[in-house]
């Protein structure tokens, strides 16, 4: 293991080459400009290449202070690695760096995952600061113009807010769980898309049976062709009275079904907008990342 904790550098320094074991850095001060470069390795005799990252294990880089966070430079590194809380990375330079983690699914840091490893006690410690963590790397990704990391690290950071709420407010009664459920946090427009559809299938199948329930209608006979083009006749009304409901139009002829569907159409109208609000801010998102 290479230990450089506590350690003091003065002058230019640069880290190059493999660790191929764990590394510690923790509460170092770099008082210059500080460089961790991977690499390429080329094999002339068959002109095939390696990729080395630089870090292979787990590396301990809390609490490191870049007095030049200017000339600070990560280059071909693996940061999926790095344990980061409590070093700011503000103002550094991120190039080519890689941060996904398996066990998340996504990109994040590798406290959060190391932590989940944990007693409960250091767990209900250090989550907080991993939030912080979190915070503090999306900033320095998008100072980097990295946006597409950068929504990874919005959601690691939301996630743990989460996740440290009471099991209820974490699943259901609380800002992010809804926010997670709607958009996972205004990120991802295939979510809110398929959110709109489920809202506007439940608004269409409430209408539809408050009307089969206020009627002697019998249910349909699906045999026969003439029952099919029943059912489209009378159902598609119902289609296109739940579009209208959720994109708030105010013009038209609306279904009525009692006091009930007017209920229902007053809550309808409240989520479609919402929603669709919340559709458009994840693919402004996603084209502001791409």
């Amino acid at each position: 293991m290479a230990n450089f904790s506590q350690s003091d550098f003065h002058g230019r320094t640069s880290f190059g080459g493999s660790f191929d074991d764990k590394a510690s850095f923790n509460s170092c001060i770099f008082r210059d400009s500080i460089t961790f470069r991977g690499g390429l390795d080329i094999t002339f005799n068959t002109g095939s290449t390696e990729e080395r990252r630089l870090f292979n294990k787990k590396v301990e880089m809390q609490d490191v202070n870049f007095l030049r966070p200017d000339r600070v430079k990560f280059v071909g590194t693996d940061m999926s690695w790095l344990l980061l809380v409590g070093t700011d990375l503000k103002g550094v330079h991120l190039y080519d760096t890689k941060w996904f983690q398996q066990k998340l699914k996504r990109n994040g840091l590798y406290d959060e995952v190391f932590a989940l490893k944990q007693s409960d006690n250091y767990r209900n410690y250090i989550i907080p600061q991993i939030e912080s963590g979190y915070r503090n790397v999306r900033v320095a990704l998008e100072e980097n113009k990295d946006y597409s990391f950068a929504s990874d690290f919005y959601i690691g950071e939301i996630e743990i807010r989460r996740k440290r709420k009471h099991i209820i407010k974490k699943h259901f009664l609380s800002i992010e769980a809804f926010y997670n459920a709607l958009s996972l946090y205004g990120t991802s427009p295939i979510q809110a898309a398929r959110m709109f559809l489920w809202f506007f299938l439940l608004h269409f199948l409430i209408s539809f049976f408050l009307y089969q329930a206020s009627s002697n209608h019998p249910m349909f006979d699906f045999y026969s062709f003439e029952s099919l083009k029943t059912v489209f006749n009378e159902v598609s009304p119902y289609g296109i009275n739940s579009l209208k409901i959720l994109t708030l139009q105010r013009f038209g002829n609306f279904i009525e079904n009692g006091l009930l569907q007017s209920l229902i159409d007053t809550i309808f109208r409240i989520i479609g907008p919402i929603q669709i609000a919340l559709l458009v801010m994840a693919l402004r998102n996603k084209i502001k990342r791409n």
